[in-house]
């Protein structure tokens, strides 16, 4: 019993399982089809783990070069951090929160007006992870943060994309699709401020002609890379030699 446990509270076997089984009650996926799929899961989920251990690593060391150099005290509120942290002390309740967290969002989307099923599971799981954080803080049983954290994210998926569907109706012609994300309020807000230059609603920032050498910031990832590497040499350069040697340990 003991090993079922410590097995399921490894959140990508129990993603996988998730997986398997939902590959399953799919009619003409091949033994194949099944095997391929449980293990890309499961493999996907481990890279994502170790890609977030790696941020906050960096993140961490970036946090006491910056405090140490400018003198500043406080947090770096990385939704990657808190998904680590939140996985490592916390599997099985996160595991548990997203797939109750969907379950739910199916039992809302039947039984209230939000008929959206969220299926953008990056967002759903970073959101079960803050969920875990939160409940467990307060010193909930797994059981009840498992249950709570569940409806939660089920009430939010099938609630929020309401907000932003107006706009969204606009842009697609009709509710088939929704926007996938759990910061809908920022979204909609935004739209509303939009209404009010109404009278520009023709023009777009595809129109204005940058330097090429800009165009480069429009992938995003080259464009965080830069900036990073920027903040890095600020900090690094404020926090001085000595310290900076400290954290790198050694390291140019």
């Amino acid at each position: 019993m003991k090993f079922v446990v410590a097995l399921l509270s490894n959140p990508a076997i129990l993603l996988g399982l998730v997986a398997c089984i939902g590959l399953i009650a799919q009619k003409g996926k091949t033994a194949s089809d099944v095997i391929k799929g449980t293990i890309k899961t499961i493999v996907g989920f481990a890279i994502f783990q170790g890609g977030g251990a790696m941020i906050t690593a960096s993140l961490q060391n970036f946090n006491k070069l910056f405090q140490t150099g400018f003198h500043i005290h406080g947090v770096i509120a990385a939704p990657e951090a808190a998904t680590a942290a939140a996985q490592t002390h916390y599997g099985l309740v996160v595991s548990v929160v997203l797939i109750l967290g969907f379950v739910f969002n199916l039992i809302f989307a039947r039984i209230t007006p939000f008929k959206n099923i969220f299926f953008t599971g990056g967002h759903s799981l970073f959101f079960a992870c803050v969920l875990g954080l939160i409940l467990k803080s307060y010193g909930m049983s797994d059981f009840w943060a498992c249950l709570l954290g569940g409806a939660i994210l089920g009430f939010c998926s099938g609630a929020l994309p309401e907000l932003c569907q107006p706009f969204m109706r606009k842009i697609t012609g009709g509710d088939q699709q929704a926007i996938g994300h759990f910061n809908m309020i920022g979204y909609a807000l935004a739209g509303c401020v939009g209404l009010l230059f109404k009278k520009h609603a023709d023009e777009t920032t595809e129109n204005i002609h940058f330097p090429k050498f800009l165009s480069l910031f429009k992938d995003f990832i080259i464009g965080v890379a830069i900036l990073m590497l920027i903040l890095f040499y600020a900090a690094t350069l404020a926090a001085g030699k000595a310290y900076t040697t400290k954290v790198s340990g050694g390291v140019h």
